[in-house]
């Protein structure tokens, strides 16, 4: 199986009359249960779609156990079973794409339209905006509301049951057959829905040159707490972060609020223009003090500010005689603490600011 283009979580509340929508970045760095950290859109490489609701809940905090994936053909048939989508568009959307003899390159001009399933399928696989994936995560979301709109009309809503019969044959999904008209059924008692969207926020993330879009835990679940209320964030780009770890320096330890302790006689340099603080070893939890904690030992500097829109640097560089230790994963996360041994035996331990 391929990696996912896109990504969304999608909840039905018809108590609360809401649809809540959240778009999750296929650069998200993750870590994926027994693979490492890569990006979340590599989970159904690796485990399908069963690994991908494992890694998307341990992300959110919340139990995913069904699913629903269609490819580009079956995304077609489903926006021509409702009879199409209009969309206002905003600006010209042009590439070439020479796969399969340029049949899926993207060629839209502005204006309010009505988009059939190959259109559509361009207008949620445009990329050209300022902010990349991210903005086209946007769009997406815009789209998707269109849809549900669209079959929430009055002339729709009635056809709902049958219809999920034609969009059942266009996806994989865990979903039975009933379940999937049971939900028709539910989705056509949403009057005048309420639809929430949100894309996770995060911060633009170049690691060792790679892209990455990095995301803090404790955000991610107090953003799926907030659209299932029907609350989004006010933010979605908190910032931006470079990483380089040195050569050879394995990444799977770098998470938000805590970078990979360097190996000997390595460096480990973060960058971050949104004021957050990185857990390094012999610093005072990130805030860049040249006094080691006791029984750290290795150089520490830190130059620039840490106000929001500067930039600051943090480098460690740890003799060659210093043992560290590289914590689990599960461990890397606001409030544990990390303990690492000196050539001494002595005990350096660093505690998040509570």
């Amino acid at each position: 199986m391929a990696r996912t283009d896109t990504m969304m979580m999608l909840s039905v509340d018809t108590e609360k009359n809401l649809m809540s929508v959240l778009s999750i970045p296929r650069d998200t760095r993750v870590y994926i249960p027994g693979h490492g950290y890569d990006k979340i859109n590599s989970a159904t490489l690796y485990g399908g779609p069963e690994l991908a609701m494992k890694t998307v809940s341990d992300l959110l905090g919340i139990r995913i156990s069904k699913y629903v994936l269609t490819d580009f053909k079956g995304f077609e048939d489903i926006v021509d079973s409702l009879g199409g989508v209009t969309i206002d568009i905003k600006q010209r959307m042009y590439h070439y794409d020479p796969q399969d003899g340029g049949m899926y390159t993207i060629d839209l001009r502005p204006g309010e339209q009505r988009l059939d399933g190959k259109k559509a399928l361009q207008y949620v696989r445009y990329r050209g905006y300022a902010l990349g994936d991210i903005d086209r995560t946007e769009q997406q979301q815009k789209f998707l509301s269109a849809l549900a709109r669209e079959a929430l009309q009055p002339s729709t809503v009635a056809k709902l049951p049958s219809l999920a019969v034609s969009i059942y044959k266009a996806v994989d999904t865990n979903l039975s057959l009933t379940e999937m008209t049971r939900l028709a059924r539910s989705g056509s008692k949403l009057t005048n829905a309420n639809i929430v969207s949100q894309t996770l926020p995060g911060k633009f993330l170049d690691l060792d040159g790679g892209s990455y879009w990095e995301v803090e835990p404790s955000e991610a679940r107090a953003v799926i707490a907030g659209i299932l209320e029907g609350r989004a964030a006010d933010k979605v780009v908190l910032g931006t972060k470079t990483v380089n770890t040195g050569n050879g320096l394995p990444a799977e330890g770098l998470e938000t609020g805590g970078v990979i302790p360097p190996q000997s006689g390595q460096e480990s340099n973060v960058k971050s223009n949104s004021g957050g603080k990185a857990v390094l070893p012999g610093t005072n939890n990130g805030t860049g003090s040249k006094k080691p904690q006791a029984g750290a030992s290795g150089d520490v500097s830190k130059t620039g500010g840490s106000k929001s829109g500067s930039t600051s640097t943090t480098t460690v560089k740890t003799p060659k005689s210093t043992k560290v230790t590289q914590p689990p994963a599960s461990m890397i996360v606001p409030g544990t603490i990390q303990e690492e041994e000196s050539d001494s035996g002595a005990s350096v331990t660093i505690k998040p600011r509570g």
